[in-house]
């Protein structure tokens, strides 16, 4: 038997050796025996020819038949599988080196006699996290984790009780998508299996090294994924996530994971509240962790949450309450003191650490926030500075964040001697310097800059900054950050403005609001104040490169600021960033950096002063060409600025006000002939658009603190100081009711102009589709005018001819009494009518005078003088006033008219006739 396992081996090797693996295979094919020679011989030939796939199929079925390998084999051979080189992948992917290393694994993990390492592990996570298989790698590490617990689960106990109160955790983004998690009793290994493997901390940290938690701008950026879904790394940080909250780690190395749990960016869904959820309770009963852990939950405490209480309890944990405790390092100092300068608390990081100090060890924090006032003689010698760069760092940025920068000086002095010698280049009289630098390092370096610049010490500042360039010269591993020269570029910012002034002409109703202010030197005003006669540089900027070559001592402060900041944006700042041009970048700019170039560059002599204009003043400069309103020339420096912004891929953060110098992009420009004009009209009339003059910067704003700061100054500044410290804090609590009036009062602007807005849309509608009202009253009464005149006229042709046929019918002898009788009522209708008509018509208009008699009266017009004539009593009430001396009689009388009664008063009337002769009727 083992001659012909030696046969075979030998066979597989001469085959391989030859380049033919289908022979090596055919030849393991044709052995039956139980001896594993041939198959290591295979394993390790693909191995050395750099062929692995080429033994997965055989090394799958001998270990699904329950046999074993050497440890050793499996492992270089998995290792093989999952190597890092470059390797060809074919178009079909389920079968790469990778998934056959998985495959191996998960065969190993079902043998009952097969052990497995760690080492394997680490190679196929770490294999998937180079495919970018992220959910694959972070799954096979909570597998492992899964495994090792069922092999070394515990009794169980009873549970405990639950926490008061508890907070409820957002729900996790697994439950949401339904995605399987591997337990303890998912896909269990065989009791009589060898040991799992321990899951080492290193595997944990290499998956969390790998995640993409990077804030976007746009969350959802996966096309392929459905709408909502997280990324994959926000997947697999939830699988890990659960390890920790239900306690399955096997370590306590725990730090890592609490940090990407931090860091963790914002989705469409809100799932981060999920993970801070985690950390809140976390912080509230923290397990048993090491250092790093705990100062990553002290930082989230003190920074994000701030809540100082959760910071002295974790603090409490890691000392006192965990058995055994651990040392609180000078890392952990670091981060109380920053956390200190960031809450604005004075005393904060004493209160914290105060049973160390009745333990009697000393917290080497020497700030000046434990006492209620600061020291009479303060000690900066450099034994009793702290050593830790960080710790030092956060001792000078707690001085400069508790409005007492000044300190620093001394500490400058201290730390970095023989600055008044001039930094031009490494000679023995400054190497001293330059050997402190680089041991200070870069945030030391950072922090004392930022003092020097909140003091106002331009000049110590600038030394400060070109020795540290010196020394990034020297040694190529001393890299500054671009903070550094963020900080030199906003002091120079405050020297220009400082430089320039904003004056106010007199008032002129000839002169548009817009253009009374205006921006000019200090130095041209005719009697200018103590504090602006002072425009010249004086102390400071005498090394700076100016626009003539030379250095002049009476340059104007704004003229020589430019020149300063020019010199550094190019020099130091501009090569390395991430412009086309360049193949290495180091430094990712920000909207601080340019904000600060914005205001060097943005401001200069004899300009107008930038206002928001109304859409009124915009029409009326694209009307006049751009007269008026903003200034429409600009600095050149900024146009280059833009340029670059656009170039490093911070288009969106360009300011609205200086948007119009963007440079087309001449690939997705629309070249349709209205665009091209339109285009060309913005060019040759540039009219800069309504918005900001600065980019968003989006920097956390610090809680006022009203109280300790009061007390604090009370003890630090002089009276006068205090009263404009006073103005300045009832100003910050007054902050929030004057922006609610603010918002309050734009609201209602906003709503006039609504309304404005929709009254000019409706008057303009009316204006469309009016109607003249009065020349359409005036029309209606004229018709009507015309109506009643032909009704009256109707009407009165009537009268005349109803009393013309009563005189006929009374002519004639023959005619019969009762048709005389008709006639004369017909008549009286139509008198009555034509008298109705003339009422309403508004002619005439009765008097009443009493006892049944009245008095028709004609209205008189605007321009008639004529005199009102009384109406004659109709006929029938002069009967009924001469009733008393005349019989009374039933029978009714026909009113005679006047024109009749006069052509027959020579004739005698008939006896019957008598009464009818004393009627009349008036036409």
């Amino acid at each position: 038997m083992l001659g012909a396992a030696r046969a075979a081996a030998r066979a597989i090797r001469l085959a391989l050796v030859q380049d033919n693996i289908y022979a090596a295979q055919k030849a393991l094919g044709a052995y039956q025996g139980p001896s594993r020679l041939p198959l290591t011989a295979l394993v390790h030939g693909t191995i050395r020819t750099r062929r692995p796939m080429g033994a997965a199929i055989a090394v799958e079925s001998h270990l699904e038949n329950e046999k074993t390998l050497r440890v050793q084999t499996l492992e270089a051979y998995v290792t093989s599988l999952a190597s890092t080189e470059p390797q060809i992948i074919p178009a079909e992917t389920a079968h790469t080196p990778v998934t056959t290393a998985l495959t191996v694994l998960a065969a190993a993990r079902r043998s009952r006699q097969q052990q497995r390492t760690t080492h394997m592990y680490d190679a196929a996570i770490r294999a998937c996290l180079l495919q970018g298989e992220l959910l694959t790698g972070s799954l096979l590490f909570v597998l492992l984790v899964r495994d090792w617990q069922n092999r070394h689960r515990d009794t169980p106990a009873a549970p405990p009780d639950p926490p008061p109160d508890p907070t409820p955790i957002a729900p996790s983004p697994l439950q949401k998508w339904n995605r399987s998690f591997p337990t303890s009793f998912t896909s269990p290994i065989p009791p009589e299996a060898p040991t799992p493997p321990f899951p080492s901390p290193h595997l944990l940290e290499a998956i969390v090294t790998a995640l993409d938690l990077r804030p976007r701008p746009h969350p959802q950026t996966t096309h392929d994924l459905p709408p909502g879904r997280p990324p994959d790394s926000i997947l697999a940080l939830a699988h890990l996530t659960r390890l920790f909250t239900d306690q399955a780690l096997p370590f306590s190395r725990h730090a890592a994971l609490l940090n990407a749990l931090a860091r963790t960016p914002s989705t469409v869904d809100k799932v981060e509240s999920y993970f801070h959820g985690v950390l809140r309770q976390t912080c509230r009963y923290p397990p048993l962790m090491d250092t790093r852990a705990y100062n990553v939950l002290i930082n989230y405490s003190l920074t994000v949450v701030r809540r100082p209480a959760w910071a002295q309890k974790l603090v409490d944990h890691m000392s006192i309450v965990r058995k055994p405790p651990v040392r609180i390092t000078e890392t952990t100092r670091a981060i109380i003191a920053r956390g200190e300068a960031k809450l604005r608390e004075p005393g904060l990081a004493a209160r914290i650490l105060s049973h160390i100090d009745a333990r009697g060890h000393s917290t080497r924090l020497p700030t000046n926030s434990a006492p209620p006032a600061p020291p009479p003689t303060p000690v900066h010698n450099l034994s009793d500075l702290p050593r830790d760069p960080h710790l030092l760092a956060a001792h000078v940025h707690n001085l400069t964040s508790l409005g007492t920068p000044v300190q620093v000086l001394h500490l400058v002095n201290t730390l970095l001697p023989n600055l008044h010698i001039p930094p031009t280049d490494v000679n023995p009289r400054n190497q001293h310097t330059l050997r402190r630098l680089l041991e200070l390092g870069p945030t030391v370096l950072t922090s004392l800059l930022n003092a020097l610049c909140k003091s106002g010490k331009t000049g110590l500042a600038e030394r400060v900054h070109r020795f540290s360039v010196l020394a990034e010269q020297i040694s190529p591993s001393f890299g500054l950050p671009l903070a550094f020269h963020t900080t030199i570029l906003q002091l120079y910012a405050r020297e220009a403005r400082k430089g320039l002034v904003v004056i106010e002409p007199k008032p002129s109703p000839f002169t548009p609001p817009h253009k009374a202010k205006a921006i000019v030197d200090a130095g041209s005003l005719l009697s200018p104040t103590p504090g602006l006669a002072r425009s010249i540089v004086d102390g400071w900027g005498y090394d700076v490169p100016t626009p003539g070559g030379r250095t002049r001592r009476g340059i104007k402060r704004w003229a020589l600021a430019r020149s300063a900041a020019a010199h550094i944006y190019l020099t130091y700042i501009r090569p390395r960033l991430p412009l086309p041009t360049h193949a290495q970048p180091q430094y990712q700019p920000d909207t601080r950096l340019y904000n600060s170039l914005f205001d060097v560059f943005g401001r200069r002599p004899n300009m107008l002063l930038r206002t928001h204009l109304s859409y009124i003043a915009r029409a009326r400069d694209k009307r006049h060409k751009g007269k008026s309103g903003a200034p429409k020339q600009a600095d050149a420096f900024v146009q280059v600025l833009v340029k670059d912004m656009v170039d490093v891929g911070m288009q969106d953060e360009v300011p609205g006000g200086w948007s119009h110098f963007i440079p087309i992009n001449r690939a997705t420009f629309d070249y349709s002939a209205r665009n091209v004009l339109e285009t060309a009209d913005r060019i040759r009339n540039p009219v800069v658009p309504s918005g900001r003059w600065r980019a968003r910067e989006t920097r956390l704003r610090t809680r006022f603190r009203s109280n300790q700061r009061a007390a604090l100054w009370r003890r630090l500044v002089p009276q006068r100081k205090q009263t404009q410290f006073l103005q300045i804090l009832k100003y910050e609590r007054e902050k929030s009711q004057r922006r609610l009036s603010h918002h309050i009062a734009n609201l209602a602007k906003s709503f006039r102009r609504d309304l404005a807005e929709g009254q000019k849309a409706l008057d303009r509608e009316i204006h469309l589709n009016r109607v003249d009202e009065y020349r359409e009253h005036i029309h209606v009464r004229r018709e009507e005018k015309k109506k009643t005149r032909k009704e009256l006229r109707r009407a009165r042709i009537e009268m005349q001819r109803a009393i013309a046929q009563f005189e006929l019918g009374m002519k004639d002898d023959k005619s019969r009494k009762q048709r005389v009788r008709k006639r004369w009522f017909v008549a009286q209708d139509k008198a009555k009518r034509l008298e109705e008509l003339k009422l309403k018509a508004g002619q005439y208009f009765e008097v009443r005078l009493g006892k049944g008699r009245t008095i028709s009266r004609r209205r008189l017009d605007s321009s008639s003088t004529t005199a009102i004539i009384p109406r004659k009593p109709s006929a029938h009430r002069k009967l009924v006033k001469n009733k008393k001396r005349t019989a009374p009689s039933t029978r009714k009388i026909a009113p005679m008219s006047r024109k009749a009664k006069t052509g027959r008063s020579a004739k005698l009337a008939p006896a019957g006739q008598k009464h009818r002769k004393s009627a009349a009727v008036r036409l």
